[in-house]
Order: C-alpha cells, then structure tokens, then sequence
C-alpha cells in the first residue's frame, strides 16, 4: 500500500472534486435539452393511460431511452414534476456514479499495493468535470448512462484477472444490459465485454465459461423481453430515432464528426487525454493486461461511431461525457505505476489534477451551455397552449418544448424522430449548415402536406420565411404548388415580460377551404 504521507493528499483531492461539483452544479442550474423534452411527452403521455407515444394512437419510438422514460414515469407517477424527475434520476445516478468509483479504485489500489492518491486523483478529475454536472441538469440520460457502462465495464474489469463468484458475473450483466436499455449504443460495451470473457477461457477453463454465461444470460433475460415488446407495441427493432439518425443519410457528414471528437478529446480537465496517457504507462509494464484492451476498445470505438454518425450540436460533449470514468479507470492503472514511489510525484500529481480543475470555469465561461431550441421552443409552446385551439395539426421540427409545453395538440415531427415515415427517407446531400446537424437531416415536404397540417412552423423553434429555409422540408415546401396555394404566411410578436421585450414569432397558418 502507498505512504501514509498520500492520505491527507487523497482527502484533499476527493474533498476539491467534489467542491468543483458542487461549482459546475450551481453555475448550470438553468440548463436543460430541448430534446429532453420529448422523453417527457412520451411519459406524460403514458402515465395519462395513453401509453409511451409521442402523439396520441402513434406508436412511434421517438425517444432514446427506454430507461430513462420507465424511470421518469414511475416518480412522475410518485406526483413528482417530470422535469424535476428526470434531474433526480441523473442526481442519482451521479452520486451513484462517484461512490462507485471511490469504492472500486480504492479497493484495486490496496490490492495492488498503490498509493491512495492514485485511486483518490481519477475520482476527483470525474467528480469535478463539469459535463457531467452539466447534464445532470440537461435532464437527458448522459450520467445514469455513465454510471451503468461504467459498473459494467469495471465489474467485468475484476471478472477478467480471474473468476470470480456468481454475483460479480450477475452484476456485470445486469448493468450492462440496463446501459444497452438506457442508450441502444450501449450493446456496444456488452459486446466487448463478452469478448474479453471470453478470451479468458482457454487460460481459466470452466469457470471462465460459467462467468460468461451468466453474464449472457442475464444480459439476455432482461434485454429480449424488451426487444420483444418493442417489436409487439412500435413494428420495429430499433427505436425510430435510432433509425433517423443513422440510416439513409449523405456522406460528408463524419468531418463535423471528427471535430466533435477532438474537442471532446481538448475539453478541461483533459480526462480524455490522461486516459490515453494512462494507458500507455500501464501497457508498458503490463502489455497484455485483458482489462487495458477492453478499455481501450470501448474508449476508441464508441467515439469513432459518434464521429461517423456527426457527433451532436448540443453543448459539453453530450454522446460522449459518459466516457469520462472509463478514462478516469484508465488514468487510475497509469497513475499505479508512477505512483509507487517517491513523494514529490504525489504532490506534482496534485497540483495539476488541481490546476486542470480549476481551468473549467474560465474555459466555459467562453462557452454558451444553453440550447437556443428549448428556450424558444418553450415560449412558443405556451404561446399556442395560450392561444390556438386544442387538437390543431401542427407541423414543426422543434420536437421537445414546444410540444411539451402545448400538450393539448398533435405534431408532425418534420426531422422524423418521431415520425417512422421521415426516418426512413434517403437524403442525398445536405443543403445548410443547419441541415447538416445531426439528427436535423431528414425531411418530406410531399408528405407533411398531405396529413394537411393546420399549422407549418418552417426552420427553428420560433419560425422562419419558407424564403429563408434551414432544413429539408423547408427546401422542398417553397416548391410545393399545394404549400403555395393553401398556406399562408402569419407573424405575431409575443411579449417577454421579463426582458420588456418581444419576439417574432413566424408559421404559415392552412386557408379554410
């Protein structure tokens, strides 16, 4: 075990991770995702007896986690606020995240023989990166994802040394089947994790094999029964948005893919990048550690697929902040080996860990962690809760707030996460730089137009002029005869009392036949 001398520095560093939380937590309090939004409606909608639908009677999968929605809807059925809801499940899931960690890397380092610091340093760059705060108020499934890959992926760590008794094995299986529930991605993990498993058996035999199956089982047994639901209640393997955002779209989307990346990689404290490090240290002494490749495969592949699907638009590396503990499990096996000795090194590890912390507020400061959809989108669907008429037939591509916030309607979804119709379009080449977000690809014009929809809301939350187009159907619907002929252009400005000032808000509104 490491020097006494590396405990008050282990306190310390623990204490000021957490401090830094507390800071990240405080300062984007206000923050949540549009697109959390539309999680939301599908739990409103089911806990109404409607079932998990986006629209009324459509049994479209628009949302992306089956388990965030189940969780949300059974503390909204608690009486509990669903926006409130979902924060606390990703409270929970953080704090669920940071005790994990505390308590596995402590534990691997007296196995070892480390020094406390190098189990108490990872923890404190994790605990004080500010993604993570970031989306425990962004209401999506980021850190409850996190925490499930992360007790996956660090269980199966201690499967691969060597087997071990029924219930790591169980444990493993059933956190990463709930991480496959919690993101689709997450099948991912639990494919390499089975690899690594099995890649033990030829050295530890039968007990390897019996460690394997259980976790396949397990995985199995709570994994099919969903799939099997799904297909039964949506008619399709995958969820729609899954669909939407991978499938039939043009190429040259992965070079704003690449750049996610990088900047995810450049993003303080650099937990990413000490990961790396880590992992080159640890291969030099151990070069065919099981455990380092299975990292090192789920830290390499998973943001290669997220660059070739075109990252996300939304701020603080959303896909991938819940890589952020497998880096910090990579920086821990680094920090083992130059650790062990020598005081000063201790106390050099410290003060940087402490200096990378404390360069986020000045680098996000520069950052806007907002989501321009969501704030506007919010005020235009109360404005229309407000104002039109229940049951209007809305087209719109703004499909979380507005539609949250005037639930007594029906939507088209124009970017088609909640419309299996769009999904599925091909798209050729992207026409603007708003069109090439991801997720923000599909459209269908010819198709919207012919559900007749009361109301067209082209481009963002707030409107635009089909002259001004941002996205595919907009393209399309200025040379659309019927759009010409039947819709016409409406503007209305909407007081904001707060600011004392106002906005405009733009759609184009169907003339009665």
């Amino acid at each position: 075990m490491g020097t006494t001398r590396d405990r008050p520095l282990a306190a310390f560093s623990l204490v000021f991770g957490l401090g830094m939380l507390a800071y990240g937590l405080v300062e984007y309090r206000d923050f949540i995702a549009d697109d959390a939004y539309i999680t939301l409606r599908y739990a409103r909608h089911w806990l109404a007896g409607l079932g998990p639908v986006w629209n009324p009677g459509e049994r479209v999968e628009g949302y992306t986690s089956f388990l965030m929605l189940a969780l949300v809807t059974a503390l909204g059925s608690l009486g509990l606020d669903l926006v409130v809801a979902a924060r606390l499940v990703n409270w929970v899931s953080l704090v669920a995240l940071v005790l994990f960690l505390i308590a596995f890397l402590r534990s691997r380092a007296r196995g070892v023989g480390a020094s406390e610091l190098a189990a108490a340093l990872p923890v404190m760059l994790v605990a004080g990166s500010f993604p993570l705060a970031i989306w425990v108020w962004g209401a999506m499934e980021g850190p409850l994802f996190a925490f499930l890959c992360t007790a996956g992926l660090a269980t199966t760590l201690t499967l691969l040394e060597r087997p071990a008794g029924w219930r790591r094995a169980l444990t493993a299986g059933v956190a990463l089947a709930l991480a496959v529930l919690t993101r689709p991605d997450g099948a991912l993990f639990l494919g390499f994790a089975g690899i690594a498993l099995a890649s033990c058996i030829p050295a530890h035999g039968r007990p390897a094999a019996r460690q394997l199956m259980i976790v396949a089982l397990t995985s199995a047994a709570i994994l099919a029964p969903h799939l099997a639901w799904r297909f039964s209640y949506y008619g399709a393997w995958l969820p729609n948005s899954v669909v939407a955002k991978t499938t039939g779209l043009p190429a040259g989307l992965s070079e704003p893919g690449l750049s996610y990346v990088v900047d995810f990689l450049l993003l303080p404290p650099f937990v990413a990048l000490l990961g790396f490090g880590g992992l080159v240290l640890a291969l030099s002494k151990a070069p065919r550690d099981r455990g380092l490749y299975l990292l090192l495969a789920s830290t390499v592949v998973y943001p290669a697929l997220v660059a070739r699907v075109g990252g996300d638009y939304l701020p603080a590396a959303r896909f991938l902040t819940p890589l952020i503990p497998l880096f910090g499990l990579l920086l821990f096996r680094g920090l083992v080996v130059v650790l062990r000795a020598a005081s000063w090194r201790s106390a050099a590890a410290v003060v940087a860990g402490l200096g990378l912390l404390i360069l986020q507020p000045y680098y996000f400061a520069k950052q806007e962690i907002v989501d321009p959809a969501e704030v506007v989108g919010t005020i235009i669907g109360r404005h229309i809760a407000d104002k039109w008429a229940p049951g209007t037939l809305v087209a719109l591509h703004t499909a979380g707030s507005t539609p949250y916030f005037a639930p007594d309607y029906v939507y088209i979804d124009m970017l088609g996460l909640n419309d299996a119709h769009i999904a599925r379009r091909r798209v050729e080449e992207p026409r603007s730089r708003w069109h090439r977000l991801p997720g923000h690809t599909k459209g269908d014009a010819r198709y919207v137009l012919e559900r007749d929809p009361d109301i067209i809301i082209a481009g963002p939350a707030g409107g635009t002029t089909i002259e001004r187009p941002w996205f595919l159907s907009d393209f399309e619907m200025a040379r659309e005869k019927v759009f010409r002929e039947r819709y016409r252009l409406r503007v209305e400005r909407i007081a904001m009392p707060r600011r004392g000032d106002f906005m405009t808000f733009t759609y184009y509104q169907r003339v009665p036949r």
